[in-house]
């Protein structure tokens, strides 16, 4: 009797331990997929502020002074993730076929590495009959309108499409015209009109990464402001 009242005590402590041991285990799994979840969510909420401050241009309203600074976020970005696939971002600025860029990969024709001038000014040489400008990305601001078109020695003047226009209406900009990107008029509410936009479509003109879901490239082409 005394046998058998041991054997089932001692049952009894194996089934307690077994059932104490399964409580261990589920509360360690909960607990994993909780801090799963927490790590996923912070992984998505740092996803999304990287990607805000680029989507914040996916406009078709940006002025100079927003390219500029984009211009200047894509290069530092692409600084920090040492030009890493998957993190480094294609800016293509579009000016009547004249590609102002900066790339996504550290290289050049020879896979040399370019000095950190080279590459943040990315340099387009423009011709005017024998005198040759050298425009960069990062003064765009500051140039003629009619020294950005990468001209070949083939014309002195080029058009412009009003942006979102039935019509479709150009407007030629020709050699004698000076004005800057950073061209303005004030409307009858006092608010600032540029006349040059750039214009970022969704679709083709901003992609993301398949592997990292982050920024991939961006495009922006000039246009007139219909409103100007």
């Amino acid at each position: 009797m005394e046998n058998g009242s041991r054997a089932l005590l001692m049952a009894a402590t194996v089934l307690l331990g077994i059932f104490l041991l399964s409580i261990m285990i589920y509360m360690f799994r909960a607990g994993g997929r909780v801090s799963k979840a927490y790590d996923d969510k912070q992984i998505n909420q740092q996803l999304e502020a990287h990607n805000g401050q680029f989507e914040y241009y996916d406009t078709p309203y940006n002025t100079i002074t927003d390219v500029v600074s984009l211009a200047n976020l894509v290069y530092s970005t692409n600084e920090e993730c040492e030009y890493t696939n998957g993190y480094a971002i294609q800016l293509e600025i579009d000016i009547a076929g004249a590609i102002y860029s900066i790339p996504s990969e550290y290289k050049n024709e020879n896979a040399t590495k370019l000095s950190e001038k080279q590459y943040l000014t990315q340099r387009n040489t423009i011709a005017f009959g024998a005198d040759k400008k050298e425009v960069s990305i990062f003064n765009l601001m500051n140039t003629p309108v009619n020294q950005l078109k990468q001209l070949n020695g083939t014309a002195s003047s080029f058009t412009l499409t009003k942006y979102n226009t039935e019509s479709n209406s150009t407007v030629n900009i020709t050699d004698t015209l000076s004005e800057t990107l950073s061209q303005t008029r004030l409307d009858g509410n006092n608010r600032r009109i540029y006349k040059y936009i750039f214009v970022c479509e969704s679709g083709d003109d901003f992609e993301y990464y398949d592997e990292t879901g982050r920024v991939k490239s961006i495009k922006l082409k000039l246009y007139i402001n219909p409103e100007y």
